[in-house]
């Protein structure tokens, strides 16, 4: 079975793979626009695929599902970074802020890495944040909270204590 949603600068087809895996082929219109990939693999279901196209766009579609969903894109290197000094069982009970989480990728990949760990993720854009919180509740992680900060240079006062501090890819705009 496949499905194709319809996108102002091209389409996007998903076949079914059976085992709840799915194959995303991007096509766009305009070859000058660079698709960062252009097809993937994922278990993601149609909803969450949607909702993705809508924040990311089509040509950012895959990159940001294989941010997640691909142990070689975002995990494997925050794995090297936190843990090259110490043993992940340091990070056990601690809260951890992903600050500028964007849509997820890397608070998904702390989650997986420490379950023990409460993770707290923060962005300013609330659309990316809706990802997230998708993405969250796709794998039924029980350890993150994702909260909206107010401007790149606040934290929401929702935010009262955390251990750890991780980057990952955050880019902010200093004036």
């Amino acid at each position: 079975m496949s499905t194709t949603l319809a996108h102002p600068n091209g389409r996007i087809i998903i076949d079914e793979l059976g085992t709840d895996k799915r194959r995303i082929q991007v096509d766009s219109w305009d070859q000058s626009e660079v698709v960062a990939l252009k097809s993937c693999e994922t278990s993601y279901p149609i909803d969450l695929i949607k909702l993705i196209l809508k924040v990311k766009g089509l040509t950012h579609l895959c990159d940001e599902i294989m941010r997640d969903e691909d142990p070689f894109y975002v995990q494997r290197a925050l794995e090297h970074s936190l843990c090259g000094y110490v043993d992940k069982s340091f990070f056990a009970q601690k809260t951890i802020l992903d600050f500028g989480c964007g849509c997820g990728s890397s608070t998904m990949a702390l989650a997986r890495l420490f379950p023990d760990a409460s993770i707290v993720g923060v962005d300013m854009e609330d659309k990316f944040i809706s990802v997230a919180r998708a993405r969250a509740e796709y794998y039924a992680f029980s350890n993150i909270t994702f909260l909206t900060s107010p401007t790149s240079d606040k934290l929401s006062k929702e935010i009262v204590h955390f251990d750890f501090v991780v980057l990952s890819g955050a880019l902010a705009k200093l004036d």
